[in-house]
């Protein structure tokens, strides 16, 4: 090896180095404002828990919002948000496409997201947020960000709703009064409270 060689071999092996410490004391940060964002239900929605095994999919409706598809390498069932009620259904599943099509929800495509890509929606209308941390990796949490709020700065004002591994998917309903965070074993989903006092569910 020559001088030149020499030279370029230390310059990387510097770089890699600098990149290590940075990279670590990112992560560090990252698990610092963790270890102050509250594990609860954001003030103002209820949360509820369906187990759904060897869950793959969930799609929110575009047309009907309170309703979530789930889809297990066992059953597909629809979900209903606003007064927690499970069906089981008959699907069309399109794993190109990530659609899927039943009777249930008639005239409609459901955008799905899961183990093969796609996504929910990451914002609502009133300016909610959802966000992913994963500093330890396969683990992950997700971030419940209230409008203007980011768990960086305002971690106390935040909420941790999920922490899992296996994550499928997360987020929010189109009209952004339902989020959904699922992995394989289930959904946790969560209902804005004016909803379920329309639907005398809240208690």
């Amino acid at each position: 090896m020559d001088s030149n060689e020499e030279r370029n071999a230390y310059d990387d092996n510097t770089y890699d180095d600098s990149l290590r410490r940075i990279e670590e004391e990112d992560r560090k940060q990252v698990l610092s404002a963790l270890a102050l964002v509250p594990r609860r239900t954001p003030h103002g929605w209820k949360r509820f828990d369906i187990v759904v095994g060897n869950l793959e999919y969930v799609g929110f409706s575009e047309h009907q919002p309170e309703m979530l598809v789930c889809i297990s390498s066992q059953y597909c069932s629809i979900i209903n948000c606003r007064n927690q009620s499970v069906s089981r259904r008959e699907m069309e599943i399109n794993e190109v496409e990530l659609t899927a099509v039943t009777d249930a929800l008639p005239g409609e495509i459901i955008r799905l997201a899961g183990i093969g890509g796609g996504g929910l929606r990451f914002f609502n209308r009133a300016g909610d947020s959802l966000v992913a941390a994963s500093p330890d990796y396969p683990k992950s949490r997700i971030i419940f960000q209230p409008a203007h709020s980011s768990f960086f700065v305002h971690p106390r004002a935040c909420s941790m709703i999920f922490e899992e591994y296996e994550i499928r998917a997360y987020g929010f309903s189109k009209c952004g009064n339902y989020m959904a965070a699922a992995c394989a074993g289930g959904v946790t989903i969560l209902a804005r409270l004016q909803n379920w006092a329309e639907t005398g569910f809240l208690r």
